[in-house]
């Protein structure tokens, strides 16, 4: 579900109640990592930022204190604090969303409710604040003794959760976490499904006043298909209450096993009311057992239940610690250790222990203290450090209490117990969560940007990019992933500045190797030197002309695998490289498609590409579904060199608003079956979640360009399924920015080629007043406005072929793509030009009609690509009026008029000599007019670069050309 901040959305989705335990099954619990507060992306669906922790929309918090009644009672910002409210029958409003580290977006919050010091017996009732209260405890209590209890709530459409206490009582609340959107638990309005005392009503009268339970008695309770709960579920969440017990005793809730776990669900203590929230798996008949080890009434609420497709495994019952001198547990591990220390850590070995494998994300405890010296509390996490700031379990001088919860596990499968007081403890674990996540990390258009981050390349104003940068954050984002691999959009290497592009990319490849990139989709760029050299790129040996660069140590081409599904040879229908790749993640098999964009032909030089073509890219992936499902894959992922484009620019990289581009209609035509795309091309971050044709959330990224963001993709596997769990996914953005620490291994691979570099690259050709940028903010965003860079190389280009080697051209223009930097002030070296213009292409001057030049102009306006509009570089002298209309992306209209050359009108059926790189010559970009022009009647000009680096030998220092030769109406 979305996590609309709208009045009118929270209206329609805020009706979540239910358990700390149900939450944490499709998401690690509370004493996680702590959230961010960032904002979700808003498009189809939210988006949690990390610490997410197993991730479907709960993300946890470092545990804060939002209500405290007590007088001088202190919350973390002095709300409700020292309320002193304890009035019986009373409401207490307690304000979350929008409030500290819990966003504004927030459907529901993650929170530790305690009864101090209640003046009678009663019930805490937590809710959303609608008009009608549940009927349903939450927590119950009795005079003298502070219980707590974890309970999920959903927030009122402003904010806030209401919680009612039936009896006076001081009241805390600790918020540990909070929902962002729903996911495999479904949340119900509680409802009472069992009640024991006599008179006592339920909410459709079965199991009403059916008595006291005898001690060693057994009530079996129909859960399935009562209250809202379908027939067909895996586990539901319920609220247990001792009510009025006769002796200390405990009561176990478990899925009527022929034997009752040997594990308490909840101590109680003679004339002490108390109740646990928890999740139980129901049996085959839909059934809930709930053993009393002594007499005592019972209360069951129902408040939700987990979708068969849950991951939670259970377990019967089995005792991990117990303190007290002479017990025993199930392995004689933390066996009789005595009375913990107050103030004291326990560590609790879970994972690979018992029933408990290794791989297990998160475990579901019961927690108990036994005979506490003196009040205090119990909190359980992942071993973090910091500790939460949010107890897990209150208790009382003389009072056992138990707390059933999940809590992740730490790395190396361990939780610990923290007491603020010296008590006993016992640790009873009855499950374990068996989510297999797969981490994602995906960027695109690095186009070889291997140094440190110039003044061109920022996120929001800060430097960000460059390899060292890029490989760090690669690694701090890996940290405790068990499952993760990164993947990448296409366009690694080609329009590369001159550290890798000088040496055919092989830097850039040797880089990607070294941040262990694991699959690839194929870019336009990747065909630049064309597809011979992109299969050296792909496995290894020395350039054809330009040999080996390290003799000894020929370039051994990639470790990680390019995919062309849609790159087809015409003869046979092979594809250069392979359509797909499977990786086993964690026992299940996940494939990745890869394709470019359909219209690579047109950007590319056609002679390197000679003999294939470039197919759909919906139809080529939904063709590859059945062959993969036939193999008994379901995850399957597209890496696709196709993108959009966001209205305005977006100033947060987590942005979706206003999408427009060919991804649409991509996502559209995809099969339901592919599970997420990760798209490139346009040079733009976005983070979306866009509906597939069965109606289904599917997460689409973008990660800038230059490596200056990360996208970090959490898709969870169902084990059964074989399929990603698409409601339990999320994304999230991420800056690289300057101030990482440089990555060792890339530091070493820029130190091997730097002494080739200097020696190439440093010469000095000329210098700039000023810099001289492309266009957009930053420069380079926006190839649809007229740009000083573009003029300036229309403005060499001219100067090239009239000038230094004569051939009569009159007028020059530039294609964009063609200009991969910007120019700095003062000093321009080699490396600056060869970055600036690296292609490489030849010139060509020939023969045009004003007609014909008109017509090109009008190809400006694109239809159906990624940009609407391409703005040619023109040279100085040639001046024209523009006109153009652009609705949803697409260019609708253009209109060019009053063209001149040196102030005089051109003239439709005169002839002038036009210069021009090959790659436009060809017809690139979608300029076809161009490739209409009979290529006996070019004239070679020679190489683009060389009459770039001329131009500023005769010319500097240059100044940036201005933009204003085109009057934009």
């Amino acid at each position: 579900m979305s996590a609309h901040t709208s009045t009118a959305s929270r209206q329609r989705s805020r009706r979540r109640v239910f358990g700390a335990v149900a939450l944490a099954l499709a998401a690690t619990s509370i004493g996680g990592v702590a959230g961010s507060g960032v904002q979700p992306v808003v498009q189809a669906g939210g988006a949690p930022p990390p610490g997410a922790g197993l991730s479907t929309g709960v993300v946890s918090v470092d545990g804060a204190r939002y209500a405290d009644t007590r007088l001088g009672g202190a919350t973390f910002d002095g709300l409700f604090q020292g309320a002193g409210a304890r009035a019986a029958a009373s409401t207490y409003e307690v304000d979350i969303a929008g409030r500290g580290a819990v966003p504004e977006s927030a459907i529901g919050a993650v929170i530790n409710v305690t009864a101090v010091d209640p003046a009678a017996p009663g019930f805490f009732t937590v809710y959303d604040c609608k008009p009608s209260m549940p009927n349903a405890s939450a927590l119950n209590y009795t005079t003298g003794v502070n219980v707590a209890n974890e309970v999920v709530a959903g927030v009122s459409d402003t904010g806030t959760v209401c919680v009612y206490t039936s009896a006076a009582s001081d009241l805390l609340v600790d918020v540990v976490g909070y929902v962002l959107y729903e996911n495999s638990v479904k949340l119900l309005d509680p409802a009472r499904i069992a009640e024991s005392r006599v008179g006592a009503t339920t909410v459709d009268g079965k199991f009403q006043g059916f008595g006291r339970t005898a001690a060693g008695g057994t009530e079996t309770i129909r859960v399935a298909g009562r209250a809202g709960v379908p027939m067909d579920v895996s586990a539901a969440i319920l609220n247990v209450a001792a009510v009025d017990p006769d002796s200390d005793s405990f009561i176990t809730v478990h899925a009527c096993l022929p034997t009752p776990p040997a594990a308490s669900s909840l101590n109680h203590t003679d004339g002490v009311n108390r109740a646990n929230e928890l999740i139980t798996p129901l049996d085959a008949l839909g059934n809930v057992c709930v053993y009393t080890a002594q007499d005592v009434d019972l209360i069951v609420d129902v408040v939700g239940y987990v979708e068969p497709m849950s991951d939670l495994v259970s377990l019967d019952g089995a005792r991990y610690v117990e303190t007290r001198p002479g017990a025993t547990t199930f392995d004689g591990l933390n066996q009789g250790m005595g009375k913990l220390a107050a103030g004291s850590t326990t560590m609790v070995q879970i994972a690979d222990r018992g029933a408990v494998p290794a791989a297990a994300s998160a475990a579901v405890i019961n927690v108990a203290a036994v005979d506490p010296d003196s009040n205090g509390f119990f909190t359980v996490d992942a071993c973090n450090t910091p500790r939460p700031n949010a107890s897990s379990l209150n208790y009382t001088t003389g009072v056992n209490g138990a707390n059933e919860i999940i809590v992740p596990l730490s790395a190396d499968g361990k939780v610990c117990v923290y007491t603020q007081k010296s008590t006993h403890l016992i640790v009873d674990v009855v499950g374990y969560q068996d989510l297999v996540t797969l981490q994602l990390l995906a960027f695109n258009d690095f186009h070889g940007h291997m140094l440190s981050p110039d003044f061109g390349r920022r996120v929001d104003g800060e430097l960000a990019g460059g390899a060292e940068n890029l490989a760090t954050q690669l690694n701090d984002l890996r940290v405790n992933k068990a499952h993760s691999l990164t993947v990448a959009a296409g366009d690694l290497i080609g329009g590369s500045p001159a550290f890798s592009g000088l040496f055919h990319d092989e830097p850039a490849v040797e880089s990607m190797n070294a941040m262990e990139l694991d699959v690839s989709g194929v870019g336009n760029h990747e065909f630049d030197e064309g597809i011979t050299e992109l299969l050296r790129m792909q496995d290894g040996g020395c350039h054809p002309v330009d040999g080996c660069y390290f003799p000894g140590d020929p370039f051994a081409g990639a470790d990680f695998q390019w995919l062309a599904a849609n790159v087809v040879k015409t003869i046979d229908d092979t594809t250069p490289l392979p359509p797909y790749e499977i990786k086993d993640v964690g026992g299940i098999d996940v494939a990745f498609i890869g394709m470019t964009l359909e219209g690579t032909d047109e950007l590319v030089a056609a002679a390197g590409i000679a003999g294939y073509e470039f197919k759909d890219e919906a139809d080529t992936a939904n063709a590859l579904v059945p062959e993969l499902q036939g193999m008994g894959v379901e995850a399957i992922i597209v890496l696709l060199h196709e993108g959009a484009s966001q209205t305005p620019p977006p100033g947060d990289i987590n942005a979706c608003k206003d999408l427009t581009g060919p991804i649409l209609a991509i996502n559209d035509a995809l099969d339901p079956a592919i599970d997420a795309m990760v798209t490139g091309h346009t040079h733009l971050p976005y983070n979306c979640r866009l509906a597939d044709s069965a109606g289904d959330d599917r997460i689409v990224t973008s990660a800038y360009s230059f490596g200056r963001v990360v996208s970090d993709l959490s898709l969870p596997l169902d084990r059964r399924t074989g399929d990603v769990i698409r409601e339990a996914s999320w994304a999230m953005n991420h800056a690289v920015l300057d101030d990482l620490a440089d990555d060792p291994d890339q530091t070493a691979i820029i130190d091997k080629w730097q002494p080739l570099y200097d020696v190439l690259a440093l010469d000095k050709i000329g210098e700039t007043t000023a810099a001289i940028e492309r266009g957009g903010t930053p420069p380079g965003d926006d190839r649809g406005v007229e740009s000083a860079a573009g003029n300036l190389v229309a403005d060499a280009q001219l100067w090239a072929t009239s000038v230094f080697a004569p051939n009569g051209a009159e007028i020059a223009f530039m294609n964009p793509g063609g200009v991969r930097s910007d120019l700095p002030a003062g000093d321009i070296t080699f490396g600056d030009a060869f970055g600036f213009q690296p292609f490489g292409n030849t010139l060509f001057t020939m023969p045009m009609t004003g007609a014909e030049i008109e017509m090109v102009l009008e190809e400006q306006c694109k239809t159906g690509g990624s940009r609407p509009f391409l703005h040619l570089g023109v040279s100085d002298g040639f001046t024209y009026d523009l006109a153009t209309t652009i609705v949803g992306g697409d260019c609708t209209s253009i209109t060019v008029s009053d063209m001149k050359l040196g102030g005089v009108a051109i003239v439709p059926g005169t002839t002038y000599m036009v210069t021009v790189n090959g790659f436009l010559a060809d017809g690139g970009d979608g300029f076809d007019t161009f490739g209409t022009i009979d290529p006996f009647s070019r004239i070679d000009g020679g190489i683009d670069l060389d009459g770039l680096i001329e131009y500023f030998k005769a010319n500097s220092p240059v100044a940036p050309p201005s933009t204003d030769r085109v009057t934009e109406l």
